[in-house]
């Protein structure tokens, strides 16, 4: 519930900076012509994600370490508490950072590449924990900032986002604390 609480206070701060900077309240859902397409991509995406996660983590150690530091912190969980945290924050961070950010930041830096590029840093230092073993999931993030980044940017829309978001830390989630977790 306090990581349901946290993201639901993202999305409040992303719809308190679209006010601020004159956006309608909501981040855009509808797209352009290139969101089937995306969304497409973004399941595709997922299925790329996960299988390349499994591959890293059999084969090298420095990724079953980082591994075994999320199972430790997260613990067991159940699968409604995954399907909840999993949306939660797929959702609560895709419309802060596409939704909110960057859009904002295009307009700041008059610039789509540059707002592309600052979300996706900011993205990925949200994602830092100030333990070694932790740096390759914070530089796995900055990666898929600018992954997620582009979904929106080529589509219009934070639906494809989303959509990779949630299920990629879904599908994580599960394997790591759910059924599969802490075997």
């Amino acid at each position: 519930m306090a990581a349901a609480a946290f993201y639901l206070l993202m999305v409040g701060a992303a719809l308190l900076f679209r006010h601020l900077w004159h956006e309608p309240p909501l981040p855009p859902v509808s797209g352009n012509e290139y969101l089937l397409p995306a969304s497409a991509a973004a399941l595709l995406l997922v299925i790329a994600t996960v299988a390349s996660s499994a591959a890293i983590v059999r084969r090298f150690e420095w990724a079953r370490r980082l591994d075994a530091e999320f199972r430790a912190i997260l613990g067991r969980k159940t699968v409604p508490s995954i399907i909840v945290i999993a949306l939660a924050s797929g959702i609560g961070e895709e419309v802060f950072f596409r939704g909110a950010l960057q859009p904002l930041s295009a307009k700041w830096f008059e610039s789509e590449t540059a707002g592309w590029a600052v979300t996706s840093v900011l993205f990925g230092a949200i994602h830092f924990v100030p333990k070694r073993a932790f740096l390759p999931w914070t530089f796995f993030a900055i990666g898929m900032g600018f992954v997620l980044g582009a979904l929106f940017w080529v589509s219009g829309s934070i639906v494809p986002p989303i959509i990779l978001h949630v299920l990629v830390n879904g599908v994580n989630l599960y394997r790591l604390c759910g059924r599969a977790g802490l075997s």
